[in-house]
Formats: structure tokens, sequence, C-alpha cells
């Protein structure tokens, strides 16, 4: 873990946990130091995202992907890159964000967390949200495995001390990804499946978790 990072999660975990009384599932499937990096593959509600998620990781703090709007002022920028974000230019492929990511993970030894929708979608069931390549690309080019996480909520939107569920999966090995060609699409096939993994873990209507 980077130093400042570790500083603010150490600080912020537990207020965290408590503001919105974060209950996490399958912690024991979260890798640990010495399995290596992977892929996290988390939907995606809210700016808050990544606080919530640094409070329910144990061994390997997540460097996150963020729209370059947000490091165009400057002491947000300062702030992000401390914690270990990186911008991602939005509409179309930024090699330039995703070979960051690549060398994070491949020199690094770094964990990299995707939002596969591509955007915040507060209020909508993350089923019926898009989901885009990126996460498919970056698991061909690294080889690395992708950990299904998925941030459950009432209402798909945070409110101070609303239940936040966080399930974690079991890694997916790379192996096990689709392998559907060369042909057009053939990222976001791969995320799907991946985004699939993740809905699987979604409460069942009507339990406590709602």
């Amino acid at each position: 873990m980077d130093v400042g990072y570790r500083i603010i999660h150490t600080i912020f975990k537990w207020p965290v946990r408590l503001l919105f009384r974060v209950h996490v599932h399958g912690a024991k499937n979260e890798p640990k130091k010495k399995d290596g990096p992977y892929l996290m593959c988390v939907n995606h509600y809210s700016n808050l995202d990544p606080m919530l998620l640094a409070s329910a990781v144990r061994h390997q703090l997540p460097h996150y992907m963020g729209k370059e709007e947000l490091f165009r002022i400057k002491p947000l920028s300062w702030f992000f890159r401390w914690m270990g974000a990186f911008p991602i230019r939005r509409g179309g492929a930024d090699v330039k964000a995703l070979r960051r990511a690549v060398e994070l993970m491949q020199e690094k030894r770094k964990v990299v967390c995707v939002f596969p929708q591509g955007r915040r979608c507060p209020g909508v069931h993350p089923k019926d949200t898009p989901v885009y390549g990126g996460i498919g690309m970056l698991a061909e080019w690294t080889r690395m495995p992708v950990l299904p996480v998925l941030i459950w909520v009432k209402g798909f939107r945070y409110r101070p001390f609303c239940r936040v569920d966080i399930y974690i999966g079991k890694p997916i090995p790379f192996e096990e990804l689709p392998d559907p060609g060369a042909g057009k699409g053939r990222y976001e096939q791969m995320s799907g499946y991946i985004f699939s993994k993740m809905l699987a873990m979604a409460p069942e209507e009507g339990t406590d978790e709602r």
C-alpha cells in the first residue's frame, strides 16, 4: 500500500463503515497480498464508491480510474493522485490510461478497480445499465484474474446511515472468460460475463439486505 493511501484508509475506514452501516459478504474471497495483483470489477452509483470499497477491503487497496474532469481542479487532482487514482478519458478508448493500468498491475503489482458501466448510475438497478468493454480489454492485456464485487443499497442510492452491502465474489481466472474470437464487440462480451458474475450475488427481493 502507498503511504498516503494507507493513512487515509486507517483514518476513515471505521467512520465510513459506521456512517453507511457497511456489511461485507464473502471477505474470504478477497485475494491476499501474496496472491498478487488482480482487476476489481465493481458497479458504480456515486463518487462515494471508492471510499466505501476502501473501507471493505483488507489486504490490497485498489487504484481507481477516474473521469478526467475530476483531475482538472488542482487541489482535487493532487488528492486523487495521492490516493492512487489516475484519470481516464470517457467516450472512447483511452490508450494512455489503459497502459497506466497495465503498468500498475504488471510492474508495480497493484490492484486496479474498473467500473464497467463507465459512469455513475444512481437510482438504477445494475442489471438495467450498459456495460462497456474496458475491463475485458484489460483482462486480456494483463491475463490477470478479475475479482467481481457488487455494491448493494436500497433504492440504489446512498443516504446517511443507510445500509450498504458489499459482496465479494470468487476471483475469476482469465482462462474462465469467454473467448468470442476477434469479432466486433469481443471485449464487451468478456465484460458482460464478468458483470453477470457480479449480478449473481445480488440478494433476492424482500430480504433484509435490500
